[in-house]
């Protein structure tokens, strides 16, 4: 409610109003409320010009508005906003000082000067002076919240024989929390637990025709998180990294005609920040390949575009490393993806999957060739069992606490 509008909006007080005299009268607002349209962007644009008026030269990332930064030979501050969430790292004790009394001036705040969550996502901090982020809390409450508290945890959390077709006979039972649960594992996921992508992607893309089957699917995914409510995303300092530059590295893999009712493929990659998971996805792709190398080459194709995104945000105060290695395990693509090959095999691929040719010739990736065997991706294009998952599980930097680094 800090926000001045521009708009004319006017609400209703509802009859069950504890005033009686403003019982079904009209009011015209004045600051905007949450859950408007434009609430979101009115704060955003009031609190912009709050962080810009402090006297300091904060920058707004060219790419990514959420994202201010000063860089000088004296003070390094990074500030990433979430809504009315702040978290700052800075490297002057005096700025942070300034910082707080400034925003104190015109907002109420709470500070925390070593956070242990946000956004519902926990923070350890680890004495080596990494962290480990971990959605502890949520799986517990959503083991409670779907009467799981006594049932058993599982070791993988979908078997890679697992066969889900759609949800039409028998129908789908209007009071079966499915998209409930499936919006909760989807959160997990995108925060900490890249382990459960295939799964939960799987499964989401029955949320249109589903039925007990992949209720009880889901459920044994939340079991699964369940026996690994500690595992945690685990981030340290990656050595020899020359000073001024941010390392990056891209994995791309693809699993080729896997969806039994679709016959799409899966795309798997993740972004890694010297050793440390910043981005990853698992999804179906959207049209039919015809080869497994064609299925690789949109999986890449969609990983470099996420890391083409990264260049930029890091191109304001710490410029990635360049040319990015792009890791791919199957030769065919790597050849489409740097060499200008046109033949029978190839014609019929939409020039969108070939511009990987162009950032090849002026230095920003570098396609490279990975055994499959030791791709971090893989895990993230198919189901795998107990032995290969906990492997693929390390690969990703997941680790229990036992496992993390903590000296």
């Amino acid at each position: 409610m800090n926000a001045t509008l521009k708009e004319d909006i006017w609400i209703k007080f509802p009859h069950d109003l504890p005033v009686p005299e403003l019982r079904g009268r009209t009011a015209k607002l004045v600051k905007s409320l949450y859950g408007l349209k434009q609430a979101a962007h009115d704060w955003w644009i009031l609190l912009r010009s709050s962080l810009q008026d402090m006297g300091v030269e904060l920058q707004m990332n060219s790419k990514d508005p959420c994202m201010y930064h000063i860089f000088t030979d004296t003070l390094i501050v990074v500030i990433i906003v979430h809504v009315d969430d702040c978290i700052v790292a800075y490297s002057d004790d005096k700025f942070m000082k300034m910082f707080r009394d400034k925003i104190e001036e015109k907002y109420e705040t709470t500070y925390s000067p070593k956070p242990e969550q946000v956004l519902g996502i926990k923070l350890d901090h680890l004495p080596s002076g990494g962290f480990a982020l971990s959605n502890t809390r949520l799986i517990d409450e959503t083991v409670s919240s779907f009467g799981q508290s006594d049932a058993n945890p599982v070791k993988i959390p979908m078997d890679p024989g697992t066969v889900l077709d759609l949800g039409i006979s028998p129908p789908a039972d209007p009071l079966i929390p499915f998209l409930s649960i499936i919006g909760i594992l989807m959160w997990i996921m995108r925060c900490t637990r890249p382990d459960i992508s295939v799964a939960v992607s799987i499964l989401a893309s029955f949320s249109h025709c589903f039925n007990d089957t992949h209720f009880k699917a889901a459920i044994k995914v939340l079991l699964f998180l369940k026996g690994t409510r500690l595992h945690a995303l685990v981030y340290t300092h990656t050595p020899h990294v020359p000073r001024g530059v941010t390392r990056l590295s891209l994995y791309t893999d693809s699993d080729y005609a896997v969806c039994r009712i679709t016959r799409r493929s899966r795309t798997g990659w993740v972004l890694l920040m010297g050793t440390n998971v910043i981005s990853y996805s698992s999804t179906r792709q959207k049209l039919v390949t015809m080869s497994s190398t064609e299925s690789e080459l949109v999986s890449m194709c969609d990983g470099v575009k996420d890391l083409l995104g990264t260049i930029q945000v890091l191109r304001d105060f710490i410029p990635a490393e360049l040319p990015v290695p792009v890791h791919v395990d199957n030769q065919g693509t790597i050849a489409i993806g740097t060499d200008e090959i046109h033949n029978s095999r190839t014609k019929h691929i939409d020039v969108r999957y070939f511009f990987t040719r162009e950032l090849v010739d002026d230095g920003t990736v570098d396609i490279l060739y990975i055994n499959t065997n030791d791709n971090p991706a893989d895990p993230l294009t198919k189901l795998l069992a107990y032995p290969s998952y906990s492997i693929g599980m390390q690969r990703l930097s997941l680790l229990p606490p036992g496992g993390r680094n903590e000296g």
